[in-house]
């Protein structure tokens, strides 16, 4: 599994856009947890296809706390098929 976590705003005061991305999927999983660590239940789930770039529709999200969301898909990916990016705009402490 790859993790990224990107601070965008250099800015120490004010909003901030904060991403995560991981990869998952290993064909035989369902559900994957993903601790994104951005501290925020206000955030949107990108989910697509790693190798073509196509949004996927086939999954649940479950915000489990500020820190993690478990994605349930309808089907196991194949391995390391889908990217995951999990974006928040967080105010800077």
């Amino acid at each position: 599994m790859t993790r990224i976590c990107i601070e965008v705003d250099g800015e120490t005061t004010g909003p901030q856009v904060r991403t995560y991305t991981t990869v998952v999927g290993d064909g035989s999983q369902m559900d994957f947890v993903i601790d994104h660590n951005l501290n925020s239940q206000a955030v949107y789930v990108l989910i697509y296809d790693a190798n073509t770039g196509a949004v996927r529709d086939d999954y649940s999200v479950v915000l489990t706390n500020a820190n993690r969301a478990t994605i349930a898909f309808d089907a196991p990916p194949a391995p390391q098929s889908i990217k995951v990016q999990v974006i928040a705009v967080v105010q800077a402490v």
